[in-house]
């Protein structure tokens, strides 16, 4: 053996030489690498599916809430100039308004009461401007329009759970009950990403409101924009307070950010890529001792052979180098199948859950590369220990 190539097809028959014993040792650095890869991977996925929603539908939404102190009937309310007063600030570039209407059960039909009564579907009212402002879709049929606010006319759009709820079909025309009333479905929305309360609702228009259960009062809720690049900031929520209130009773609750629950939904996830990636280290670690006492038993078992090339001449040193080596290889190929199989997770993971794919060539090479140095350190013990062995001594222990 005169040169590195002819040691590393020493050490690769050596490895081969026992398959079984191969394939163990390489597990650890599999499972580390893969758990690693998989790891950051798909908490990276996840994000980018997060910033890709950010990105389209903005972090400028924010919503508003009276405090108990605002109290007209059996919930809080706003003044009925909410609307008009958000609209004279100049950053806030659109407004829509939600009253929900207590005590009002929804029935696909009067024989579903039973199965119905006691699910929380809640009654607003609602203007024309929700979906625009709040950047909800329709799944089909349309949203209420100038038509709904004629006395008499008693239309409803369903949220995107409660079409399930009550089994209502794309482009079916179907009624509903609400109280003792019923209403014609115009539509369905699709899901709320940013409002996900909404889901589980019905929208009927404010004269409906009025006429059929006599809510003359003012807003539960407001939804607005800030303009394009523009967040709330903490110094807004008493401007936003006296904009509402002009200055007399009552008062709102802290504004809320949609934006801040996707946001928040990240962070969490990334503390969970930390945990699982730790245990992926844990477990490449493991695998390395797994690696070191192996490769200790096996300088034993191949103790004849040792002491075989150490009486024909070979040096300490190389007898070290080619077990090294097969340190170095079961890194290398436990490091490329444990990236490929992580790999693999992310992308099965996020095709799964429909999340824009982030795997960063740099995660996969570094992975791999760890690997390697574990494999390298765990290794160094027993060639170390071989290197040692003399000729005599190879003859007592085989």
């Amino acid at each position: 053996m005169r040169s590195l190539g002819e040691l590393v097809v020493v050490a690769m028959r050596g490895l081969w030489a026992r398959p079984a014993r191969t394939l163990l040792i390489l597990l650890g650095p599999i499972l580390g690498v893969a758990a690693i890869v998989a790891a950051v991977g798909l908490t990276e996925s996840a994000k980018g599916d997060v910033q890709a929603t950010l990105d389209e539908l903005g972090t400028n939404l924010v919503t508003v809430q009276p405090t108990s102190r605002f109290q007209t009937g059996s919930l809080p309310r706003m003044p009925e100039e909410t609307r008009s007063r958000l609209e004279k600030v100049d950053v806030i570039e659109g407004v829509t308004v939600l009253t929900e209407l207590p005590g009002l059960v929804v029935l696909p039909h009067e024989a579903a009461a039973l199965a119905f009564e006691v699910l929380p579907i809640s009654v607003r009212a609602a203007d024309s401007d929700l979906l625009e402002v709040a950047d909800i879709p329709l799944a089909w049929g349309r949203w209420l329009d100038p038509w709904d606010e004629r006395p008499g006319h008693r239309t409803v759009v369903l949220g995107y759970d409660t079409a399930e709820q009550l089994a209502v079909l794309p482009g079916e025309t179907r009624s509903i009950l609400i109280g003792d009333r019923s209403y014609g479905v115009a539509g369905v929305l699709d899901e709320a990403v940013l409002l996900p309360d909404l889901d589980l609702s019905v929208f009927v228009s404010f004269q409906a409101a009025a006429d059929d259960w006599a809510d003359e009062g003012g807003p539960s809720q407001a939804i607005f924009r800030f303009q394009e690049g523009l967040r709330l900031r903490d110094d807004d929520v008493n401007f936003l307070n006296s904009v509402i209130t002009w200055g007399g009773s009552g008062g709102i609750d802290p504004p809320s950010v949609p934006t801040d629950a996707l946001e928040a939904s990240a962070r969490v996830d990334e503390t969970l890529r930390t945990v699982v990636a730790l245990m992926g280290a844990l477990a490449l670690l493991v695998g390395g001792l797994g690696i070191a006492n192996v490769m200790s038993i096996s300088v034993l078992q191949r103790s004849p052979e040792i002491g075989i090339r150490r009486a024909v001449g070979h040096t300490r040193a190389r007898l070290a180098t080619q077990f090294l080596l097969e340190a170095i290889v079961v890194g290398v190929l436990g490091g490329i199948i444990g990236a490929a199989a992580g790999a693999g997770i992310v992308i099965v993971g996020a095709d799964w859950k429909d999340w824009t794919i982030v795997l960063a060539p740099e995660l996969l090479a570094g992975a791999a590369a760890l690997a390697v140095v574990v494999a390298v350190v765990a290794g160094l013990v027993p060639a170390i220990k071989a290197a040692r062995l003399e000729p005599l001594e190879t003859l007592r222990l085989g």
